[in-house]
């Protein structure tokens, strides 16, 4: 059989296949011990550190005669998955009368311990001796015992080192205060260094730090929505409102952008939380709802931006859009003509005006219509409207000439 494999922090065992390989799936990311076995005699520990969207990957080899220190249930051998930690294989040897004989090891003479890492962060590097053992809060296993050089980094602190004494089957407690730089100019950081930064500095009630981090990592990627979100977070501890919510309204624009309608409309309702009266939220609500098909409620919040401002222009032309939709002719007239009063050099404009004409009927206004576009428009804009077959119906009533 193949080596039986166990992380005691989550109660989880495998046992490697034939090849002496295995694999965990669905490990939440942090640093965990592995206990690893070989029959009833051979055991070995090791650390490790499970990182978002990557394997993890350890070799084992380094084997103890000991006696079992835990008791569980294997699960079945797994077979044709992607290597992960191959099993030593020199255990295999037997003895004439079958039993499984303990391979030869060296057993160092000041034995093992272990270092427990406290750290006012979370997710900080953990190095003993000039070898990185993972990162986080966690206890680390199989640490030589004797004097050892401990170094506690993340990016954007500096760091923290302390020279510690691992006793034999003890465990060492180490308390890392880890401290944010002044400047950053010894290092690059990224926009995800500054949001993590940014997310300590939140954990702490720290708000307006955290604000500054986010802020930072959204210089860095002006679509970085995680740092938005948290942001607004922030804003809204500290009872900045209106800050908050137009944070979630760049939120939904970028959902918008991306055709993330329904996204889009709960951070337009998160920053209607914070702002009710918000014109901006309301209109980007009702687009990604028109861009859904849910006409009536869109040019609810049409109306609801026009009671706060009637001159609003977006929410003028988008309540004629949505009544032009739900087929209310004669409604969408009225709110393209009064949007034309407040701008009236919006090709689209033109463009829904003259099709809202078209569905009623009236060529006569078509045609109107289609005179004032040609003067606020540029010639590349009028070449594309005369190409595309969306328009195709208005332009056969054109007459020849006053194309």
């Amino acid at each position: 059989g193949g080596a039986s494999i166990y992380i005691p922090e989550l109660d989880k065992s495998i046992t490697s296949n034939a090849l002496g390989f295995f694999r965990f799936n669905n490990v939440p990311t942090g640093s965990y011990e592995l206990v690893y076995r070989l029959g009833d005699y051979l055991e070995g520990r090791e650390n490790i550190t499970v990182t978002p969207g990557s394997i993890s990957m350890r070799s084992f080899g380094d084997y103890e005669t000991s006696e079992k220190s835990y008791n569980y249930t294997v699960q079945p051998e797994i077979t044709g998955q992607k290597a992960v930690l191959p099993s030593n294989e020199a255990v295999k040897k037997t003895t004439k009368s079958g039993k499984k004989k303990p391979a030869a090891t060296k057993k160092s003479s000041s034995g093992y311990g272990k270092i427990k890492l406290v750290a006012n962060v979370e997710g900080a590097k953990f190095v003993v001796d000039s070898k990185t053992l993972g990162a986080g809060n966690n206890t680390y296993t199989r640490i030589k015992s004797g004097k050892r050089k401990i170094q506690v980094s993340k990016p954007g602190y500096t760091e923290y080192t302390e020279i510690v004494t691992v006793s034999k089957n003890k465990t060492k407690t180490v308390k890392a205060n880890l401290s944010r730089k002044v400047t950053d100019s010894d290092e690059t950081l990224t926009a995800n260094d500054y949001f993590i930064l940014g997310n300590d500095a939140f954990a702490a009630k720290k708000y307006e730090s955290a604000i500054n981090e986010y802020t930072r990592a959204i210089e860095l990627s002006p679509n970085h929505i995680d740092a938005y979100s948290k942001r607004a977070q922030a804003y809204a501890a500290i009872g900045h409102n209106e800050k908050s919510a137009s944070d979630y309204i760049r939120i939904g624009e970028i959902y918008s952008f991306r055709n993330q309608n329904g996204l889009a409309i709960s951070q337009f309702t998160s920053a209607l939380k914070y702002s009710p009266d918000n014109k901006t939220a309301l209109v980007g609500r009702a687009g990604a709802r028109m861009d859904k098909g849910e006409y009536r409620s869109a040019l609810i919040d049409y109306t609801s931006a026009l009671e706060i401002d009637d001159r609003f222009y977006p929410a003028r032309f988008g309540a004629g859009i949505a009544e032009f939709k739900l087929g209310d002719n004669k409604s969408a007239e009225k709110h393209f003509k009064k949007a034309k009063k407040i701008n009236d050099s919006d090709p689209k404009l033109y463009h829904y005006l003259m099709l809202n004409y078209l569905d009623s009927d009236n060529i006569k206004q078509v045609k109107k219509t289609y005179g004032q576009f040609k003067n606020v428009v540029r010639p590349d804009e009028l070449a594309e409207f005369k190409s595309s077959s969306r328009f195709a119906p208005i332009i056969r009533l054109i007459d020849e000439d006053d194309l």
